[in-house]
C-alpha cells in the first residue's frame, strides 16, 4: 500500500524522477517540516522568510516602553485604576466559573459513587472515573484562598509596566534572532539539497 509520499510512484501515469521523490520526502524533514501538511505538489521556496511574529511583538514592546516612560502621573494612575478594575472583574468571573465547575464535577462524582457496576470486572472503571473526577476537582477547582487584587501606586504601576515592556523586549529580541537563524538554516538546507540534485543530473 503506498504512502502519501509514494503514491505518485504507485498510481502516477508517468514515472517519478529520483529528484522529485527526494523533494517530496524532504517535506517530512528539517527545513520543510512546516510544509508537511501542504499538498505534495506545492513548491518548496528557494528562500525561507522568518516568521515575523516576534518582530511585530518586539516593535510593540518598544512602543510600550516608550509610552510607559513618557506617561504623566495622571495617565499612569488612570491605567492603574483600569487594570485594577479589570483584575477585580476577572477575579470574580474566575471564582464564579470555578464554583460552577466544582458543582458539575461533584454532581457527576456523586453519581459515580452511587453507581453499582454490573460485575467485578467493571469496578476498575468505577475507580478510574472517581480518580479522573477527583483529579479534575483538585486541578480545576482549587480551594486555595485567592488574594483579592490590589491597586498599585503610581510609582509601583509605572515600575511594573516598564519592567514588563523591558522583559518583552528581551524575550522577543531573542525570539526574533532565533527565527532569523532558523530561516537562514532552512534556506541553506534546501539549497544544499537542490545543489546535490543538480549534481545527480
Amino acid at each position: 500500500m503506498p504512502t502519501g509520499y509514494t503514491s505518485d510512484i504507485c498510481y502516477g501515469e508517468k514515472g517519478v524522477s529520483f529528484q522529485k521523490f527526494i523533494l517530496t520526502c524532504a517535506r517530512n524533514f528539517g527545513a520543510t517540516i512546516t510544509m508537511r501538511d501542504e499538498p505534495l505538489d506545492a513548491l518548496i521556496p528557494e528562500e525561507f522568510k522568518p516568521d515575523d511574529y516576534n518582530h511585530e511583538r518586539l516593535i510593540q514592546a518598544k512602543a510600550n516602553l516608550t509610552r510607559a516612560l513618557n506617561m504623566s502621573d495622571r495617565q499612569v494612575l488612570a491605567a492603574s485604576v483600569k487594570t485594577y478594575k479589570d483584575s477585580c472583574k476577572s477575579y470574580l468571573e474566575s471564582l464564579t466559573k470555578s464554583r460552577a465547575l466544582r458543582s458539575r464535577y461533584e454532581t457527576m462524582l456523586a453519581q459515580v459513587r452511587a453507581w453499582t457496576p454490573p460485575s467485578t470486572d467493571h469496578y476498575g472503571l468505577k475507580d478510574f472515573m472517581v480518580e479522573q473526577l477527583t483529579m479534575s476537582i483538585d486541578h480545576d477547582c482549587s480551594t486555595y484562598p485567592r488574594r483579592w487584587p490590589r491597586q498599585k501606586s503610581v510609582t509601583g504601576y509605572r515600575k511594573q509596566i516598564v519592567k514588563s515592556a523591558k522583559w518583552d523586549i528581551a524575550y522577543h529580541s531573542k525570539g526574533w534572532a532565533e527565527e532569523i537563524d532558523r530561516a537562514e538554516k532552512r534556506t541553506t538546507w534546501i539549497k544544499q539539497l537542490r545543489e546535490s540534485l543538480r549534481n545527480l543530473s
